[in-house]
């Protein structure tokens, strides 16, 4: 909003007030993200404890191979994971801007104001790709712990598996608050 001010050379007090919605949106935003990340660390715990708890396991021993495995496979999941989410808005956004040159090239007009732009087709298009681009990694996240389990015929490599990809999803929820700083600096 405030770079819009900006190029359209409003008066100053009009930048003023996008800053101070600006600063008010990342505020909720950066609340948003809190709650967000503590149910998640809560929901975490209590899949590892119950797992625990229904397996009857007194003690984990992280020596053991199965487990060391597991644990190896937990920590780069949540990495896996960030990884193909920005790929998949990076996807979702290039299908945007196929659209946007595609009605810049063929609504006559367009740049002068004249017609509207087909806003919906470009809700649509991205609504589509933003769900098609996220099964792959909502996928992952799911059926990881079934994939280890199962595959591995032990629950030894879940007690690995569990808590390493809740360990490595703290390193994204350091970035994400690391993140909200720099943009509110």
């Amino acid at each position: 909003a405030g770079g819009i001010a900006e190029m359209s050379q409003l008066p100053p007090e009009v930048r003023e007030r996008t800053d101070n919605l600006v600063a008010v949106g990342n505020t909720t935003a950066a609340t948003g993200k809190g709650f967000a990340i503590a149910s998640a660390a809560l929901t975490s715990l209590a899949v590892f404890a119950a797992f625990v708890g229904v397996a009857g396991i007194s003690a984990i021993d992280i020596y053991k191979a199965p487990v060391l495995a597991g644990l190896f496979v937990g920590a780069m999941i949540p990495f896996i994971f960030c990884a193909m989410c920005i790929a998949a808005v990076g996807k979702a956004a290039m299908d945007m801007v196929q659209e946007v040159r595609l009605q810049f090239r063929e609504i006559p007009g367009i740049m002068e104001c004249k017609p509207k732009p087909e806003y919906e087709k470009g809700v649509a298009i991205y609504t589509k790709a933003s769900v098609r681009e996220m099964m792959l990694p909502g996928a992952i996240a799911l059926l990881v712990p079934i994939i280890v389990g199962v595959g591995f015929k032990d629950v030894l490599p879940l007690l690995g598996n569990l808590p390493a990809e809740r360990v490595g999803g703290l390193s994204g929820q350091v970035v994400t608050g690391s993140g909200g700083a720099w943009d509110n600096a």
